[in-house]
């Protein structure tokens, strides 16, 4: 089961710079945790991988359910309800049904905290 969405909108690391989003707390961290919230209107989560954090839209290109309900393996997860299976450091299909890729954005952490840059939705053909 993935992780509730019950904790409201982040708030802004910065207020100059409102495209970043405050993704939660960088420590303590379990290799393969996925957390899940809401931005704004924007449903997001970010996983724990290899040491870093990728934050991406938390929604299936498919029929929009919830990533983090799925399983992750690796820098890939695997959506709960169709089976699709996304590369999470590009956002994208790696097994349908979608066909469409799922957005992911630049993350830093500030100040103990994971930033991510909604302002910017990373370019997957330079990750590819």
């Amino acid at each position: 089961m993935g992780v509730s969405r019950a904790g409201g909108a982040p708030r802004p690391l910065d207020p100059v710079a409102m495209a970043w989003v405050d993704g939660g707390p960088a420590e303590p961290r379990a290799e393969g945790e996925v957390r899940a919230f809401l931005a704004g209107d924007i449903h997001l989560a970010v996983a724990s991988v290899k040491g870093a954090w990728l934050a991406f839209a938390d929604s299936c290109t498919h029929h929009a359910c919830p990533l983090a309900d799925g399983s992750l393996q690796g820098s890939t997860i695997e959506c709960d309800c169709h089976g699709s299976i996304f590369d999470l450091r590009t956002g994208a299909v790696l097994r349908g049904p979608a066909t469409d890729p799922i957005a992911v954005f630049p993350t830093e952490v500030r100040a103990g905290r994971v930033g991510i840059d909604l302002g910017r939705e990373l370019d997957r053909r330079s990750q590819a």
